[in-house]
């Protein structure tokens, strides 16, 4: 071997196409073929419409923390101040508090704003 392997990755998006071409050499240069692959990837059912990536599989809702983004057909993660969401900035609940930080939704910006807890609150 005296070529190392070299491995490319390149996503289809759901419902779509991708052509891919490769040029092969010979050990010894001599040589070469050229290669067309048209690769596919077929869409989500309408029964399970939404591509959850972490499951890798097709699903009807997506899991709390990620939303479903309809025009691309996946789920994804939410805002990082929501805790579960509409769109990535619809939030619809926000983070448990914590000792030290609460969480309120805004009316305004629709994402969760942190607020300090008051020292009675925090005992």
């Amino acid at each position: 071997f005296q070529y190392p392997s070299r491995y490319v990755q390149f996503p289809v998006p759901l419902g779509s196409q991708r052509s891919v071409s490769l040029r092969v050499i010979s050990a010894d240069g001599g040589h070469f073929g050229h290669y067309a692959l048209a690769l596919a990837r077929s869409s989500c059912p309408a029964a399970t419409p939404l591509f959850d990536v972490a499951a890798s599989h097709c699903v009807r809702f997506c899991n709390q923390g990620f939303f479903g983004d309809f025009d691309s057909r996946r789920c994804k993660r939410c805002h990082d101040s929501c805790r579960t969401c509409l769109s990535l900035r619809s939030c619809t609940t926000c983070p448990q508090p914590t000792r030290h930080t609460a969480f309120a939704l805004s009316s305004v910006s629709g994402l969760c704003e942190s607020r300090p807890r008051s020292l009675w609150q925090q005992h």
